[in-house]
């Protein structure tokens, strides 16, 4: 597997790199059972801190997505859900572009609520689900902190 850490994006080299193994377990380059490198070899090779690629380690093995164990490293979990896995990684870009562009989150949530039916709407025998509520939370009140990185209030 090829490791790159994008510099000049917003997003911490620890999600990247969680990111990167959700997409290769999603897209079948890695499988249950599959070694990763040591949290100390990967960070010497990238040339980062041991503490940020524990941490993308730590967050993968809260998903189910790796195994961690002392003495063997870290394995792709044999449960590991490829499909959760990419979905995951598929929301983060989506919040990642969505923050990159100025769009709220409500503008997040509509652009997928609209792509919902379109993406169901072709499958044979597939029912409609009815789509999740627009506005879950009341996001216009000016008291309910940002859930941007950079806090505030909207």
């Amino acid at each position: 597997m090829l490791w790159r850490l994008d510099t000049r994006s917003e997003r911490t080299y620890a999600d990247q790199l969680a990111a990167q193994v959700r997409r290769a377990v999603s897209d079948g380059e890695l499988s249950p059972g599959d070694r990763l490198p040591s949290a100390r070899a990967l960070a010497a090779m990238l040339e980062i801190n041991l503490h940020t690629v524990l941490r993308a380690y730590q967050e993968l093995r809260d998903e189910g997505v790796l195994d961690l164990r002392r003495g063997r490293g870290a394995t792709i979990a044999p449960g590991a859900s490829t499909s959760r896995a990419g979905l995951e990684a598929l929301a983060r870009d989506l919040a990642t572009e969505a923050l990159r562009t100025g769009a709220e989150l409500q503008e997040a949530i509509d652009a997928v609520v609209r792509a919902w039916p379109e993406r169901t709407a072709g499958a044979a025998g597939a029912e409609r689900p009815a789509p999740p509520p627009t506005r879950p939370t009341d996001l216009t009140d000016p008291a309910r902190p940002s859930d941007h990185p950079a806090g505030g209030t909207r």
